[in-house]
Order: structure tokens, then sequence, then C-alpha cells
């Protein structure tokens, strides 16, 4: 993961550098940059890295970025950290951007207090985007992929299937299609799960199919 962190004194240069030495980031210091602007420097980063950090408050995080968030697909991982280190903020891009996981991981490296807010963790159940993104999925429709993740935050039951059995099921999923108010499935296949039309089914497409093009070459004298 290409990461970027934004400093806005000696304090976030400090925690900067700590963090460095586990894990790779390209610093970006209020003290090294002539005419620093952040959100010019935000706007840059935004597009060009997969997360960024921000050593400040998490209003200026959110001023900074404010203009240059697209969607959750798009959108890089963004976390605060604030200048005594103390926590570390999973602020966009928690699931598919991976902000959750490189959370956990800088406070761990800071010994910070990792804070998650997304519905899905705080209850212990595997939203559906996760579900994609450590299996190699493509999510077949966002929106379902939303309804879905609601339905696990109320408690609904969510049948999970994987035609190939590789997939365990995930926390907060039933294998009983009988129960189901909403159904997740994975497969490669133009194919549906039979039930009932009126609830919502979210397709997870497996990367596995190959296609091959030869190529005859004929030589002429």
């Amino acid at each position: 993961m290409k990461i970027a962190a934004i400093s806005l004194n000696k304090y976030g240069d400090d925690l900067a550098a700590k963090i460095n030495k586990q894990v790779p980031i390209d610093i970006y210091s209020r003290n090294n940059i002539k005419n620093f602007n952040i959100i010019t420097l935000a706007a840059t980063l935004m597009q060009s890295y997969e997360a960024i950090i921000f050593l400040s408050s998490t209003g200026i995080a959110v001023r900074s970025i404010a203009s240059f968030i697209k969607n959750k697909v798009e959108d890089p991982a963004v976390i605060v950290i604030d200048i005594f280190g103390k926590y570390v903020i999973s602020l966009l891009s928690g699931h598919l951007g991976g902000a959750n996981s490189l959370t956990e991981k800088i406070a761990n490296i800071i010994g910070a207090q990792p804070i998650i807010t997304t519905a899905t963790d705080s209850l212990n159940v595997t939203a559906p985007d996760i579900v994609a993104m450590e299996n190699g999925l493509i999510i077949g429709d966002m929106k379902i992929a939303k309804e879905i993740s609601a339905l696990l935050v109320d408690g609904k039951n969510v049948f999970f299937s994987d035609g190939e059995r590789e997939i365990s099921l995930p926390k907060g999923y039933t294998e009983n299609l009988q129960l189901a108010e909403g159904i997740v499935y994975v497969t490669n296949k133009n194919e549906d799960v039979k039930s009932d039309p009126n609830i919502p089914k979210l397709k997870l497409i497996r990367k596995n199919i190959v296609l091959g093009i030869g190529c005859k070459k004929k030589l002429f004298c």
C-alpha cells in the first residue's frame, strides 16, 4: 500500500518518523515544504496514494479532503492521528480502502487506541465488501451491498453461499436459505439463487476464468 502522511508540526513529524520505521510512508511536513497548503496537497495525494495519514485534528482532515471525496470504491483510505499519538481514527474507506485494518496496524505500532466506527465492525459481523476484498471478488452491485450491510447491522438473516465452497461462512451470516431476508452468493456464472424476488440479492463474482487466445504464424518464403 502506498501511504502518505501529512504532518503540521514537530509532534506529527516525530510520530510519522516512528511509523516510518515499521511501515514505509512518504512524509509531507509543513516544516519541510515551502508555501505549504494543506488543501492543495490533499488534492494531489487523494489521487496518487492508496492511503493518507493526517497527523492533525479530525476537523482539519475533514476540511482538507471534503472537496475531493468521490465514492467508497475510488477513495483512498484516510486515517487521523492526534498529535500526541493517543488515538488512531479510521475516517474514510474503512473497508474497501483498507482504512480499518491500517488503523489497527498503526495503532499497534505507536501504542495508541484504534477508533473504528463502521457498524458491522462494531457488531463483529463481516460486511459483504470485506468478504469481497479478502477473497479477490468483484461486487456485483454496490447499492445492494449497502442494503445487505444494513440487514446485518439490524440482526437480520442473510444467507451466504459459495458455489465452489472455498469461503467459510462469514460472521453474521446463515446457511439456511428458508430464513433469508437477504442473500449473498459467490459465483463466476450467469446464475441466480432461487428465492423470494423481493429480498436483496448480492452477487460476488469470482475472478477465476482465464481466456487464452492462440496465434498461428505462417512463414512465407
